[in-house]
């Protein structure tokens, strides 16, 4: 959980943020140690400490993978992981068994998964960003040379059905 934001971080520049950007961010660390602390260090009383609430992590994960990017979502793993692990073997959170081992291990099995699942997200948001900035850029002045391309692909595209079928046909 430490290499991939160390990795991700020293790979490109580091973002420049607005004003806004850097709220949002602050606000999303924030949450994210509230809402950890709450599920893995025992701030909850006594009778509700252990409760299975490991899930209310995923929301600030998913809202880190679709705001953000990888690097900031590999960071936002580590750091909950991080409050998890120090939790956990303090005797709080839904994966404390009897023995610290079986708790860690169970403990691993939730951070695999949802480390997969955020980092996931994160992919999937931030190889779509390039063609949703495209769309936003669209101009209607480029209506015509769309039009062309899309009609010499089809053309193109009827050619070879004609060619393949004629040679499926020999």
């Amino acid at each position: 959980m430490v290499a991939p934001p160390l990795i991700l971080w020293s790979a490109a520049a580091w973002p420049r943020w607005d004003r806004r950007r850097l709220a949002e961010a602050v606000l999303l660390l924030i949450a994210l140690v509230v809402i950890g602390q709450a599920v893995f260090g025992g701030w909850f009383p006594a009778p509700v400490q252990n409760y299975p609430l490991d899930f209310l992590c995923i929301p600030i994960l998913v809202w880190v993978a679709f705001r953000f990017g990888q690097r900031e979502t590999a960071t936002a793993l580590c750091v909950l992981s991080g409050i998890a692990i120090w939790g956990t073997l303090r005797g709080f959170g839904p994966f404390v068994r009897d023995t610290p081992h079986e708790s860690l291990l169970l403990l691993q099995a939730f951070s695999g998964v949802t480390g997969a699942l955020a980092l996931a997200f994160a992919a999937i948001v931030s190889a779509s960003r390039p063609a949703t900035r495209r769309a936003l850029a669209w101009r209607p002045s480029s209506t015509p040379r769309m039009i062309r391309s899309s009609a010499r692909r089809g053309r193109n595209h009827r050619e070879l059905e004609l060619g393949c079928s004629e040679t499926l046909r020999v």
